[in-house]
């Protein structure tokens, strides 16, 4: 029942996606093709994806084959990364699992990328998509947690997107396996992004600690932050985050890769989303994103 319920969610998914809803039969044969054939094959694939770029996805990997499916699966933030960063511009890819926005980043956008991932098997995997890439020059990429300071954390290991540090109250009956962990400002050194993407399942309190030179810096104009509750199982709130952000200037903003246009919405509306774009100075950002250049993705143009 679980698993006919996960096909159904998927299929409902793709069938509404922005990329998809005009050509569902083609996107619903994409999902039954994988899916039978990911149980058949057993063994990575892969594929053509934005512009000449390509990446590896393997059964189990739930958000990066959802890039399969419907092109972008994050299409408003994904489609807002492609528009705004530009070559030589520095994107810090927080929690970057197996690859998908440092590859957007590097490989579409050609900006530069300094890459975390904690999780050793999941590193090994984004290492992979760096490679196919080519992309070695443009990204920086380190197997560690970021945190308030340094030491060595407990984090789950076999929950593949939703991997996260082991909190005091949590079972550990579970896969764990333990990570270094680090301070932001620490890694980047004098160094200072234009976009951070932080996705950290709950731990964002502790990030922010450690890399408070980094979200203060004039330089950074955007954070694409997940806030999506999980912070309570550390005592976080994710009210003071939101209010954090605030204070050093950003808004919260809803983007259209169609358009190209950038809104401000408010917290209600920003917290109905897992994902928040935190835009600072968006009126020069907006003007940014109007003039960049255009991306082909599953046989459209954005």
């Amino acid at each position: 029942m679980v698993m006919l319920r996960d096909f159904i969610n998927s299929i409902n998914f793709v069938l509404e996606h922005p990329l998809t809803r005009h050509r569902r039969g083609s996107a619903f044969l994409r999902v039954l093709l994988w899916q039978i054939g990911a149980r058949l094959l057993r063994q990575p694939v892969l594929f053509a994806w934005v512009n000449n770029t390509r990446l590896i996805v393997e059964r189990g990997m739930a958000g990066a084959t959802g890039n399969y499916y419907c092109g972008l699966h994050e299409f408003n933030d994904m489609g807002f990364l492609l528009h705004y960063l530009a070559p030589g511009e520095l994107f810090v890819d927080i929690g970057a699992n197996v690859g998908t926005y440092t590859v957007l980043a590097a490989g579409a956008a050609g900006a530069d990328v300094v890459s975390f991932e904690p999780i050793p098997s999941t590193f090994n995997h984004l290492v992979d998509n760096i490679n196919v890439n080519g992309l070695t020059n443009l990204v920086r990429v380190h197997n560690v947690g970021l945190s308030s300071q340094r030491g060595v954390l407990r984090f789950s290991a076999g929950l593949d997107a939703e991997n996260h540090v082991i909190s005091a109250d949590e079972s550990t009956l579970m896969d764990v396996t333990m990570v270094s962990v680090v301070g932001l400002d620490d890694m980047l050194g004098e160094r200072r992004p234009r976009m951070i993407k932080m996705d950290v399942e709950g731990y964002e309190t502790e990030v922010i600690s450690g890399g408070e030179l980094t979200f203060g810096a004039e330089q950074l104009e955007v954070v694409l932050i997940e806030l999506n509750g999980a912070g309570v199982r550390y005592g976080f709130e994710e009210s003071a985050i939101r209010m954090h952000f605030e204070k050093l200037g950003f808004k919260p903003c809803h983007y259209d890769p169609y358009s190209r246009h950038l809104q401000i919405i408010d917290d209600k509306e920003a917290s109905k989303s897992g994902n928040t774009l935190y835009v600072k100075n968006v009126e020069v950002v907006q003007t940014k994103v109007l003039s960049s250049k255009s991306f082909r993705v599953l046989g459209e143009t954005i």
